[in-house]
């Protein structure tokens, strides 16, 4: 909570902080065992390896999609960054098992709101990673992404993991003039 405090009386004027979603440690995506994940293919971000099954917003925002296998969740926030939290590494073939979503589409959420359950000895009983992403979905509207430094263990909803900084609406129309 005194992290939270002190992040606030530090903040920078048009960054968006983007907090832990769960307690665990972090990790790179670059790091992640998922091709499409660690190429950034579905845009930049962070990873956790989970401690619990606890996954809470890391930002505030709308929720604009919760897919139906209960893994994952979109949500936008009012600068128009779009945040990808997606439990487990190809946990969309458990078809929802082991998943309880406590948000619905058009929710506004606040850092620390819970947006998912996940019975994690489920996942790895199953094979597969309960390695979850953050994921920031439209990289071409980002002016600055930095991810955490040297920190390892993470703490939902206080731990910053990424700061963003997104364009001018300015800067992502200009037209060069010839």
């Amino acid at each position: 909570m005194i992290k939270r405090i002190l992040s606030k009386l530090f903040e920078r004027s048009g960054y968006i902080d983007v907090l832990a979603i769960a307690n665990g440690s972090f990790i790179e995506l670059a790091d992640v065992n998922n091709s499409a994940i660690s190429h950034e293919k579905l845009g930049p971000g962070f990873a956790i390896d989970p401690k619990d099954g606890n996954f809470v917003s890391p930002v505030k925002g709308t929720i604009t999609s919760v897919f139906p296998t209960k893994h994952a969740v979109i949500i936008q926030t009012k600068e128009g960054l779009e945040v990808l939290i997606h439990v487990g590494l190809d946990t969309v073939y458990m078809q929802g098992e082991g998943f309880l979503i406590h948000v619905a589409e058009g929710d506004t959420v606040k850092v620390g709101d819970r947006l998912i359950t996940a019975d994690l000895d489920k996942i790895r009983d199953k094979g597969i990673s309960p390695i979850s992403v953050v994921i920031f979905l439209e990289p071409k509207q980002l002016d600055e992404l930095s991810t955490i430094d040297g920190k390892s263990h993470l703490v939902a909803a206080e731990t910053i993991a990424a700061e963003i900084k997104m364009k001018e609406e300015s800067e992502e129309k200009s037209v060069p003039m010839n």
